[in-house]
C-alpha cells in the first residue's frame, strides 16, 4: 500500500510540473507577435504573356516583418522562413538570405526584418489582387518556421489584407 501512495505522489508531481511548463510555454508564446507590411516591388522579371496564358510568373517585393517581444527577456532566432498562401495556393515565400540571418529581439521591444520576397503571380494571386482592389479584404494564410535558441518552432495563421 505504501508503494502505491509513493507512486501516486510521484505521478501527481509529474502532472503538476507538466502543467506548470505548459503555462510557461503558453505565456511566452503568446507574448511574441508579428506584424507584416509591404515596402515596394521589382517587377522587371514579370512575364505578363505567361500569366495571360494561365501560367505563372514571379516578381520580387520588399516585405517587412516586425517581431514584437512583450516578454521580460531577450531572445534570438534564426532559420526564419515564411510562406504566404491564398486559396491554398503558394503566392509568396521568403528568400534563403533571410534564413541565414540571426535576429536578436531585446526584452519588451521589437525588431524589424526586411527581406526580398518572391511573389508568384497565378490565378489565385490575381484573384486576391482583384479583391484588394475592390476593397474586399481577402484572408491571406501564412506559415512561419524558425528556430528560437536552436529549438524549431512552426506556426500557421492568417491576416486580413486591408487598406
Amino acid at each position: 500500500m505504501k508503494k502505491i501512495g509513493i507512486f501516486s505522489i510521484i505521478i501527481l508531481v509529474l502532472v503538476l510540473i507538466f502543467i506548470w511548463l505548459r503555462m510557461i510555454y503558453n505565456r511566452i508564446y503568446n507574448r511574441i507577435t508579428f506584424e507584416f507590411g509591404f515596402r515596394g516591388a521589382d517587377v522587371s522579371g514579370l512575364n505578363i504573356q505567361s500569366l495571360l496564358l494561365g501560367g505563372q510568373t514571379d516578381a520580387t517585393i520588399k516585405m517587412s516583418a516586425k517581431v514584437i517581444n512583450l516578454n521580460g527577456f531577450s531572445f534570438s532566432f534564426s532559420d526564419l522562413r515564411a510562406w504566404l498562401y491564398y486559396d491554398n495556393t503558394l503566392i509568396a515565400q521568403t528568400s534563403e538570405n533571410l534564413a541565414k540571418q540571426q535576429i536578436i529581439v531585446q526584452k519588451n521591444s521589437s525588431a524589424e526584418i526586411v527581406d526580398d520576397v518572391k511573389i508568384f503571380f497565378n490565378k489565385s494571386s490575381v484573384k486576391m489582387l482583384k479583391e484588394v482592389a475592390l476593397k474586399q479584404q481577402p484572408k491571406v494564410q501564412y506559415t512561419v518556421k524558425l528556430k528560437i535558441w536552436g529549438v524549431p518552432i512552426s506556426f500557421t495563421d492568417y491576416f486580413i489584407w486591408e487598406f
